[in-house]
């Protein structure tokens, strides 16, 4: 019979990208309000809680056998009970270096917690000693997105289009990109002038391409910000910053936050009530 061959299916599908920010089991007492550069998934196993997404408008109740979406981006609002107990994801999804696949979405969503992916989610809590802890938690990850197409721009020829276009460019920028690249850097690896790329870019991508640069910096910021044990300064090195003033100068402008703020504001942080 032979075989039949799916490259292109192949091909997409190694190159989308999952990076995990955060997987963890949360139950304690915390109201507050944030925006992350990063989807959320939180898997509730117990108690009650709010959720309000004052970008789209929503407002639900976080209860025991449900898990709720939410989308990179979004202005959220949240009241845990005393009693409320989830496992909580954060994670970016990309077929595209810096672009989110979930970015265009402005919806939350909320989606049956059955007993078989109860079971997924405490096999993949277990205590990381072998490839298959490793393995359970991306496949989690995946599993669950694979339940959001709701939330999917409709056509993905679009971002093949896209994909083709500037691929070479979005892979050298997710691989150098810092507070040091310059836009006729860019220019030169996209084999363009620098006004042809902003014009094209910006009318590609619907942002201009310096403003891309400054999101993605921030992006990376927020995920050493809330992933890591870095210092401060440590993380400005790593960024390219020229040192911690212009970095936390830099972050305050695009989130309203310092980083030591930001950090602090996180949930299970110090702000805890």
């Amino acid at each position: 019979m032979g075989m039949t061959r799916h490259d292109a299916l192949a091909a997409l599908a190694g190159q989308l990208n999952c990076r995990i920010a955060e997987f963890g089991e949360a139950e304690f007492r915390w109201r507050g309000r944030n925006c992350y550069s990063f989807n959320r998934i939180f898997l509730v196993t117990a108690g009650t809680g709010e959720l309000v997404n004052h970008t789209g408008n929503q407002r639900f109740t976080l209860e025991a056998g449900y898990w709720y979406f939410m989308p990179t981006g979004l202005d959220l609002e949240f009241d845990f009970g005393p009693e409320l107990a989830f496992y909580s994801l954060h994670f970016q999804l990309e077929l595209l270096a810096g672009c989110d696949v979930f970015g265009e979405s402005r919806r939350c969503s909320r989606h049956r917690l059955d007993e078989e992916l109860r079971r997924r989610c405490r096999e993949a809590a277990a205590p990381a000693g072998s490839w298959r802890e490793l393995f359970r938690l991306k496949a989690l990850i995946f599993e669950l997105a694979g339940e959001l197409t709701e939330h999917l721009p409709e056509e993905l020829e679009r971002h093949l289009a896209v994909r083709r276009r500037y691929g070479v460019l979005l892979d050298y920028m997710a691989r150098t990109l810092s507070a040091r690249t310059r836009l006729d850097e860019l220019a030169g690896v996209a084999c363009r002038s620098r006004d042809r790329l902003s014009r094209e870019f910006s009318r590609d991508f619907g942002v201009p391409l310096k403003e891309f640069i400054g999101r993605e910096l921030g992006r990376r910021a927020e995920f050493e910000l809330l992933s890591g044990s870095r210092s401060i300064k440590e993380i400005a090195d790593r960024l390219g910053f020229a040192n911690e003033f212009y970095f936390s100068r830099f972050f305050r402008r695009r989130t309203g936050y310092s980083p030591r703020e930001f950090r602090r504001l996180r949930p299970g942080g110090r702000s805890e009530i």
